[in-house]
Formats: structure tokens, sequence, C-alpha cells
């Protein structure tokens, strides 16, 4: 099984969904760095190794990527578009974890625009990433009922 020969993960968030993700990667996985753009993230996670990026397609974050070996990078929320060069570097390609269905809650925000449009359900979709937005293959979709009382904060 692939989840087996995964050891080594670089992940790439930004908000309290990126930090879940990393609470619960962390119990089993090798979490060798941390790619945020959110300086808030930076603060709350001081044992591991975290980077502030502005552009996570500069010279300088992709040598560090390179170094890093790893056999997969995850992104949860992350914004930051990663070109062909990134995705080729980890052994097993780059999952997004993104918060809608696709195509039709492509691009930021899904989240908020399934709460606009009245959905009654949301749906998480872990994505392969390509260097479109949120238009690589769909690893699997996990649909959840909206209740009445959610509002952004629950549904993160």
């Amino acid at each position: 099984m692939l989840l087996k020969k995964i050891k080594n993960i670089v992940i790439f968030f930004n908000g309290d969904r990126g930090i879940a993700v990393y609470h619960k990667l962390r119990k089993k996985y090798n979490l060798n760095l941390i790619i945020t753009n959110s300086k808030k993230i930076k603060k709350k996670i001081k044992k591991n190794k975290v980077v502030y990026v502005s552009n996570v397609n500069n010279k300088i974050i992709y040598k560090l990527l390179k170094k890093q070996k790893a056999d997969l990078f995850i992104s949860a929320g992350f914004s930051n578009i990663f070109k062909k060069k990134l995705l080729k570097i980890p052994t097993y390609g780059v999952i997004n974890l993104h918060a809608g269905p696709v195509p039709k809650y492509r691009g930021g925000s899904p989240l908020n625009w399934q709460l606009i449009n009245n959905e009654k359900c949301f749906t998480l979709s872990v994505l392969k990433m390509d260097e479109g937005i949120d238009t690589g293959p769909v690893i699997i979709n996990k649909k959840m009922i909206i209740k009445k009382n959610y509002d952004i904060k629950k549904l993160h």
C-alpha cells in the first residue's frame, strides 16, 4: 500500500483546517518542513521547521524543498499555485486537500461559497495537483451535511 511507503512529508497550509491536518499527520509521519504564507501559523507551530513564504515558486524555496527528499507534498488551504518544477519534487507527487467539490467550487474560499449558495452539503476533495487551479484528478470526495447552525468557522 502506498501510504506505508510514505515517510517524509512537506505540508503547505495557512488556516485552521491546515492546523488540524498538521496535528493529525504529525502523529504518523515525519513532517520534514511546514511551509506557510501566514505569520500567525509560524507563531502557533514552534516545534517543527516552519518557513514563511510569499511565493513558493522562488529559487531559494525550490532548493530548500529539493533538499527535503520528500515522498509527498500536501497542500491544505495554501494560496500559491505550484509550478510544474515544484510538482515534480516529491516521489509520489503533490495532493491538495480542497474544501469543495470540483469543478463546481474550484479556486479560493469554497466553503464560503457553499454556504452563500445555500448548499445542503459541503464536500471535501482530495486532488492530485497539477499546474492548474484545482484541475488535477480527484482521488476522493467526502460529502457532509451542513447543519442549520453552521457558520464558516464550524465548517472549517
